[in-house]
């Protein structure tokens, strides 16, 4: 009992937990420990017996209790953890094993054509320790700067590390690291001493996923790294980072270098629920995938154009969400008006199709309602033949939503095509031949006539 306490990591039978109690547990004997484990699934309870609450859980039901003297599996230092896997299982037969992270599944390569050269420690690049068990760096760092002369990408994925500062550490022993994923760890404690804060500097790549970690304590982690331009905080309950929400994203030391910033797996709801985002000059890449986005704007925020802007992303992934209105795209090509890639599939919008599977009908609408700029959809590029072919298709619609309805309703209709006087400007431009390559009907026709004459005559000649 003496080496146990509250936040303790472990591991049993390589399934690791935290220790959240210590003590008795009423109508039984003996002392228990209560403990969280990292996969929710071989939990029984959240930190409940018999109506008693003991502990609490930060996922519900991952509680369980288990009794001190259980066996639990050894942990490492870090040059253990490394030599376990790179050289002690050099002889056995490495099968390859899927790492399960959030919804990614990632792929290990076994160790059998690579072994030998694996045992070579100082000449690695790229080292993944994931379920190493790893807790400590007790190793003197000149030992480790030895040991991985070479290391540029370091994976600690789910290990027993309780405390930030164990993996700075190991960081400033690593003179050439620019790479490092801390993905599924549990810290209990973030703060960094100021003798430690140097070694996070050459760190360009982070990624920090599934932490359990609320939004104060990821700030905190993340802002004791001053160079990091691609940041991975994925897999958790952020549902806003707005300017009045603090700490405030913008506030990172690294607020001015992002390039590539990752949330997916949050509770996000709406685009402009990330709206202190637009403060990161440099960003490009937004990744927000698996969230809850069904918006551009929340039900209660006004769509006063230019309130929302994201001026320097030109990446954006809203695949796997919630959005199942096309005014979405309207509202979104506004909001990014640089955007040259866009991934959005698996959305209600679309039923459970890909982009690639997508009626050709409900691709043409997209592309027809996006910007220019956009050159690619879904991993998919987008021709000029297509796009031309695309806005065509979208007008028609619009012309055929407009047919035999009131003058009066127009406006209203019009509303939900705010692409609408943009597309009828380019037809009827000083040379509508670069716009579609074919004879242009007469510009004295009313517009919508004009259009109709243009789509027909379209058909003939393709026909």
């Amino acid at each position: 009992m003496a080496s146990q306490y509250v936040g303790q990591r472990l591991s049993f039978e390589s399934q690791l937990c935290t220790v959240r109690y210590i003590g008795e547990v009423k109508g039984t004997k003996g002392e228990w420990l209560g403990v969280e484990w990292d996969d929710p699934s071989r939990g029984k309870h959240s930190g409940e017996h018999n109506g008693t609450r003991y502990f609490e859980c930060k996922a519900p039901g991952a509680g369980s209790f288990v009794r001190p003297n259980r066996p639990s599996d050894p942990p490492n230092s870090f040059l253990a953890g490394l030599r376990e896997k790179y050289i002690t299982n050099v002889e056995k037969s490495g099968v390859p094993k899927p790492i399960e992270f959030g919804k990614k599944i990632a792929q290990e390569v076994g160790f059998d054509k690579v072994a030998k050269k694996f045992a070579e420690l100082d000449t690695l690049t790229n080292v993944l320790l994931d379920y190493m068990r790893i807790k400590t760096c007790d190793e003197d760092s000149e030992e480790i700067a030895a040991t991985c002369a070479n290391l540029q990408k370091l994976d600690l994925t789910c290990n027993l590390f309780e405390e930030v500062e164990e993996v700075v550490k190991l960081c400033i022993s690593l003179p050439k690291l620019v790479s490092l994923s801390i993905n599924g760890n549990r810290f209990m404690k973030y703060q960094i001493r100021d003798q430690y804060r140097h070694g996070l500097d050459r760190i360009k790549t982070l990624k920090a996923d599934d932490l359990r970690s609320s939004w104060t304590e990821l700030f905190e982690l993340v802002n004791n790294f001053t160079n990091v331009t691609d940041l991975s905080i994925a897999v958790g309950d952020i549902e806003t980072l707005t300017p009045d929400i603090t700490p405030r994203v913008s506030d990172l030391r690294i607020a001015s270098r992002l390039e590539s910033i990752c949330l997916e797996e949050h509770a996000i709801g709406s685009l402009s629920g990330l709206a202190d985002l637009q403060n990161l000059p440099s960003l490009r890449k937004l990744l927000l995938s698996y969230n809850k986005i069904n918006a551009v704007y929340s039900p209660a925020e006004s769509k006063a154009v230019g309130k929302l802007c994201f001026p320097s992303v030109t990446y954006l992934d809203i695949s796997h969400n919630e959005v199942g209105d096309w005014t979405f795209l309207d509202d979104m090509r506004i909001a990014f008006p640089n955007l040259e890639a866009l991934r959005i599939s698996h959305n209600p919008l679309y039923g459970t199709s890909d982009a690639r599977t997508l009626t050709e009908q409900s691709y043409q609408i997209t592309v027809g309602r996006l910007g220019r700029l956009v050159t690619s959809l879904n991993y998919s590029v987008i021709t000029p033949a297509e796009r031309a072919d695309a806005e065509l298709f979208y007008i028609s619609t619009i012309v055929k939503e407009l047919s035999g309805k009131p003058a009066e309703q127009e406006a209203e209709i019009l509303s939900h095509h705010t692409k609408w006087q943009e597309l009828q400007t380019s037809m009827l431009s000083s040379s509508p031949e670069s716009y579609y390559p074919v004879p242009f009907p007469s510009r004295d026709l009313p517009m919508h006539k004009c259009i109709v004459q243009f789509l027909i005559l379209k058909m003939f000649l393709v026909c």
